[in-house]
């Protein structure tokens, strides 16, 4: 039960980060259209 609840915490983590980077990414590109 708990290892599988840790494996749940992390991949949801991984995907928090990954969906964090992803808006970064995009508001950057939103406010700096010449970069692209």
């Amino acid at each position: 039960m708990d290892l599988a609840l840790s494996c749940t915490a992390k991949a949801t983590n991984v995907a928090v980060k990954k969906v964090f980077v992803y808006l970064m990414g995009f508001l950057c590109c939103s406010y700096s259209p010449r970069l692209r």
